[in-house]
């Protein structure tokens, strides 16, 4: 029997304040917690609802559990996935005492685990299906954002909430669901958990949006984030803002600001920048964005001179940025030539919705995918000259390029989400006053065949 126990379901919990929303791994769909599991589980919620401790037991037991699909979906088109293998898993059982005694149980001679032995063994009272060690924290403070991305929805984006309702496309009382504001009762116990639990073995922390830069809740948090760091001796920690740098002079200046009194509290502050085309398909893609004010405000985040900046890009590959990539990247290293802090690649790609996946497009768009991969690959010395984090590595998004050029190139026609990619267009382009075909020409003939 092959596990299917994926590390991050244990150590990576992605939690939303102001939904109050638990779950672990960013590709697991949201989970609300009501106030009655909140009272019932109380700090638990964040790590061990029954919910994440069923889903484990049956991830031990080599189940495909449904929260997982977005993996299991790349991997049966033969695409990579971030999903971890055993040895990652038995790493962290390793780790916490409790874990370690109980899995030394099924160890055979030769050092291996009986798989077959501890799925059948295995219970929701074992240790192994509980998590007191998460390493990476993912915080998101709302769905106050100023873009309305082709692939987001109203429950990521205030500006697609605001556009659905306009439109008559969600009623009043979904959007002020979207919008509802923090819980105190939830707040109150994700603190007491972050400082009691989460403080002592998070490694990184990451905080998103919505666009959190300009979130007024940002540098609230952030302030206390420090002092509980501080108060705990906690060092080491890498914070990781994600943002679509899409913001105001203003909100830059404020975040430029705050910069230096960070880089006294964490070992590294990773700019963590959303974008993946240039120009003009930029901005219908991520509608919202002004390329101009992009540009300039990614000139000022290179200036930046703080020994412990990164910067990665969280390019979303989908199905419109294919045959803008590789301009995309080519554009990114003129601008990087000369610096030396880390540039890394994030790699990610659209999965949901399905019809603005790169599962939608005819075979032949896998060219501009490989133009792409030989473009890293032909610069990969540039581009890892100062590449620390292991999966930030150019080597590892060339691999992951290759994959999915050979992804593209096996695609199949698929009517149904065909129709369903020009239903969304054509309506996103009749709400926006846009015009798909003028901003992609090279996409005229495959529109024209649904």
């Amino acid at each position: 029997m092959e596990t299917k126990a994926c590390m991050f379901r244990w150590d990576y919990p992605v939690l939303n304040l102001q939904r109050s929303e638990a779950r672990t791994c960013c590709r697991v769909f949201p989970r609300n917690i009501t106030m009655t599991e909140l009272s019932e589980t109380k700090d638990e919620i964040f790590l061990n609802s029954l919910h994440e401790r069923t889903n484990r037991l049956n991830l031990i037991k080599g189940e495909k559990v449904s929260d997982c699909h977005a993996c299991w979906d790349l991997e049966s088109k033969g695409m990579w996935s971030p999903r971890t293998d055993s040895q990652a898993i038995l790493n962290f059982w390793n780790s916490q005492p409790d874990s370690k005694s109980y899995i030394d149980q099924f160890k055979m001679q030769n050092g291996d685990i009986d798989w077959d032995r501890l799925a059948k063994e295995v219970t929701i009272d074992s240790p192994l299906v509980n998590s007191y060690a998460p390493r990476m924290i993912e915080i998101s403070l709302g769905n106050l954002c100023d873009m309305k991305c082709i692939y987001c929805s109203h429950h990521y984006s205030s500006a697609w909430a605001k556009e659905r309702l306009q439109f008559n496309e969600i009623p009043l009382w979904e959007y002020e669901e979207s919008e509802k504001s923090y819980t105190d009762k939830y707040n109150e116990h994700f603190w007491k958990w972050f400082e009691e639990v989460a403080v002592h073995s998070m490694e990184y922390l990451t905080i998103l949006g919505g666009e959190p830069l300009i979130n007024p809740q940002f540098y609230e948090f952030l302030d206390r984030i420090e002092n509980v760091l501080k108060a705990k001796g906690k060092t080491g920690i890498t914070l990781s803002i994600v943002t679509n740098l899409n913001m105001s002079e203003f909100y830059l200046s404020k975040f430029m600001n705050s910069l230096q009194r960070l880089e006294n509290t964490f070992a590294k502050i990773d700019i963590n920048v959303s974008m993946e085309s240039v120009y003009e398909k930029a901005e219908y893609i991520r509608f919202g964005l002004n390329w101009k004010r992009w540009e300039k405000n990614l000139k000022t985040i290179l200036g930046i001179n703080q020994k412990n900046i990164a910067i990665s890009l969280q390019m979303a590959i989908n199905a419109l940025n294919v045959t803008s990539l590789k301009p995309f990247l080519s554009y990114i290293l003129d601008h990087y030539r000369g610096y030396t802090f880390p540039l890394y690649a994030r790699q990610n790609i659209v999965s949901t919705p399905a019809h603005f996946s790169t599962s939608i497009l005819p075979s032949s768009f896998s060219s501009h995918i490989k133009e792409a991969a030989d473009f890293v690959e032909k610069n990969m010395s540039v581009l890892n000259q100062s590449v620390d984090w292991d999966w930030g590595r150019w080597d590892r998004y060339h691999y992951f390029l290759t994959r999915l050029e050979n992804t593209i190139s096996q695609n199949k026609p698929d009517l149904v989400l065909n129709k369903e990619f020009k239903k969304q267009v054509e309506n996103l382009d009749f709400k926006r006053k846009t015009n798909f075909v003028s901003v992609f020409p090279e996409y005229k003939e495959f529109w024209n065949s649904i």
